[in-house]
């Protein structure tokens, strides 16, 4: 079985699907630790684990943050690192006087020059949709389709449905018209489709990637340009 800590900071435990293996295929644990076992052969080496219980019961030896982790044996067990509730009573321990400390983030200021749009590409709700295949059946939305807020539809005479262009400095992505209810002068894409209009920009302080881009929105004009 394996286990997935989710953003709640919970640890759910999932037992294997019952049955017999087909063919060579293995577990993701086995395959590590099978390459581990060729670096360091000795039987006692550190990655001679018997199972993916053992693995668990040495996850809640070295990090004091799972503890816990090596009881999970039924389907829907779980246990919630640090318990159910963070810094209770407002004390957080390793701040000065136990308090938290914040800070003024200054946001930059995006202007949309006139005749563009800002592009985004929908990387957290496409994870959250679960949107790897053609079709996402939480939007009801196919991979080419371009969200145009209803402000911007008017304003460029876009209809719903209709085949248009994103054209960026670096890249063009043709999709259909697919009218939401999102910021104007915003528009969103999926990716990695909407990764063709983005500059390789990288945050100097973070090394994140830019997810963005400003770009014109185009009317695909049948037997036309």
């Amino acid at each position: 079985g394996g286990t997935t800590t989710n953003t709640e900071r919970r640890i759910r435990f999932t037992p294997e699907i019952p049955g017999h293996p087909i063919g060579e295929p293995k577990a993701e644990w086995e395959i590590l630790c099978e390459i581990g076992r060729r670096i360091f052969p000795e039987p006692k080496g550190p990655f001679s684990f018997a199972d993916a219980q053992a693995i668990r019961e040495e996850m809640a030896r070295v990090m004091p943050m799972y503890n816990g982790i090596g009881q999970l044996q039924e389907e829907g067990d779980q246990v919630q690192w640090r318990g159910s509730m963070l810094f209770a009573g407002g004390k957080f321990e390793r701040m000065p006087e136990g308090k938290a400390r914040f800070s003024v983030v200054p946001l930059p200021d995006i202007e949309v020059p006139k005749g563009y749009v800002y592009v985004t590409t929908r990387r957290g709700k496409q994870f959250n949709s679960m949107t790897y295949g053609s079709y996402d059946p939480l939007t009801d939305r196919k991979r080419n389709d371009i969200f145009v807020s209803m402000v911007d539809a008017k304003e460029f005479g876009l209809r719903e449905g209709d085949a248009i262009r994103l054209r960026s400095d670096v890249g063009a992505m043709e999709g259909a018209c697919r009218i939401a209810p999102i910021r104007p002068r915003n528009v969103q894409v999926r990716w990695p489709e909407g990764n063709v209009l983005i500059s390789r920009r990288y945050d100097p302080v973070s090394a994140e990637p830019d997810y963005n881009a400003l770009a014109k929105i185009e009317r695909i004009v049948p037997n036309g340009r």
